[in-house]
């Protein structure tokens, strides 16, 4: 069937059956990741007195990305350090940074970042020795 010999009405018709048909299928197959359930978490820290440690990963997912779990120390009036990192190519995961409790009372937070979003933790103070 040649589209050329069709009357104008009937081309813009096989044209916007031909459209309604494909952009579906492209839609489908180029939906994100999050369109399926998919989500990144942070934990709240933990400590041992020690070591202090917190996950974060990303869950629900049927695609990969870079994720980056970061422990912070919440530093007043000033830029949160890292404590420790994790991150890699991952479609479901759970990682676990950990890294030396700090002398003194300090608050720390997990937050974790992939695919264009990011998710923080509660705060959690600890007395180290």
């Amino acid at each position: 069937m040649r589209i050329r010999s069709m009357p104008r009405l009937k081309q813009t018709a096989a044209a916007l059956a031909a459209s309604t048909l494909f952009v579906p299928l492209v839609a489908l197959v180029s939906s994100p990741a999050w369109a399926e359930g998919c989500h990144i978490w942070a934990g709240k820290p933990t400590t041992n007195v020690k070591d202090v440690t917190g996950p974060g990963g990303r869950s629900g997912c049927s695609s990969t990305t870079t994720l980056y779990v970061r422990l912070k120390w919440d530093k007043p009036l000033q830029p949160d350090p890292t404590i420790s990192s994790r991150s890699g190519q991952y479609r479901n995961v759970t990682l676990n940074p950990w890294g030396k409790c700090l002398a003194g009372k300090h608050g720390y937070y997990v937050e974790t970042t992939g695919g264009g979003s990011k998710q923080l933790s509660e705060r959690n103070n600890y007395r180290c020795p």
